[in-house]
């Protein structure tokens, strides 16, 4: 079945190919006879913020997005409540009317010009009140934030990180009480997440991409075809090392061992062996021609 230009699958209904055509003068509607059938496998959109449908792909931080609803809902009201909380409010009350006398804040009873009994008081910032004869007022004394702020805030953000594989020490960027293991499985958690993305997004889009354009360079005669017009390899960016000298001892350990390769390194660390094999060449090349030698046992450089 289509709807909308998308074609859906009767049995799994999940999303099988697309009508893509040229847009008309307004944008929102495609030209007449102008559409064609693209299988899904085929077919990588870019994000547009002004159409948002699922049938398009779900961002990873979809299910994140209703507890970021609640969190900031959450916080704009221990706001409000501390705002509130923080106006000081005085009660006065009077017991027995008849006495003549009024309490007072910051010094006795005074007579004003008339003669009359007054009040002198003062409170800022604040609100003074006063009650008829026989009230009392209870006050309400609520510390803000709670002690549940803290935690109510962390499990959120708990519950925020969880479908991105990003744990609470490196949503908050707050290490206090972690000790190097387990800040470092949570970070290489991070990274095995961040890696699958890599792998079954950016770099089949990528792919797409290159293939696309050396197709159309080819039929446009900018590139001459060729059987390996189409090889390519793509590789992400990566991270360095936690601990750069025993993981850098690891490696050279399996490469000791026949386990691992210099290509594979350097992919993971999201370069490219054969451009680092290129620079070094042309390092070694430029210090011959300024004749000079590296002393490895002095760390030093010496005139030839």
């Amino acid at each position: 079945m289509v709807i909308n230009g998308i074609a859906y699958s009767k049995k799994t209904n999940k999303v099988i190919g697309y009508y893509i055509g040229q847009p008309d003068k307004s944008g929102f509607y495609i030209k007449p006879d102008s559409y064609k059938k693209y299988l899904a496998e085929n077919v990588q959109f870019h994000f547009q913020p002004r159409r948002f449908s699922q049938s398009r792909g779900q961002p990873a931080l979809t299910p994140s997005i209703k507890y970021i609803d609640y969190l900031c809902g959450y916080i704009d009201a221990e706001l409000v409540a501390a705002k509130i909380n923080a106006c000081f409010s005085v009660f006065i009350t009077k017991k027995d009317a008849s006495a003549g006398t009024f309490p007072n804040l910051g010094g006795t009873g005074v007579t004003d010009s008339k003669g009359n009994l007054a009040r002198r008081e003062k409170i800022e910032p604040g609100i003074i009140e006063y009650g008829q004869s026989g009230e009392d007022v209870k006050g309400i004394g609520m510390s803000r934030p709670s002690t549940e702020f803290d935690p109510f805030v962390l499990r959120m953000l708990t519950f925020i990180g969880r479908p991105l594989c990003m744990p609470l020490m490196l949503i908050t960027l707050d290490f206090s009480g972690a000790t190097f293991m387990n800040a470092r499985i949570a970070y290489q958690k991070v990274q095995s997440k961040w890696i699958k993305e890599q792998n079954f997004i950016l770099k089949p889009f990528v792919s797409r991409t290159w293939n696309w354009k050396i197709a159309q360079w080819i039929s446009e005669g900018k590139l001459t075809a060729k059987e390996d017009a189409f090889s390519h390899e793509v590789i992400c960016n990566r991270w360095p090392y936690v601990n750069p000298y025993q993981e850098a001892q690891a490696d050279e350990q399996e490469l000791r061992n026949g386990t691992t390769t210099r290509t594979r390194i350097a992919a993971r660390k999201g370069e490219d062996f054969e451009d680092i094999i290129d620079e070094r060449r042309r390092e070694d090349d430029y210090i011959a021609a300024q004749k000079v030698i590296l002393d490895p046992d002095k760390k030093e450089i010496k005139a030839a």
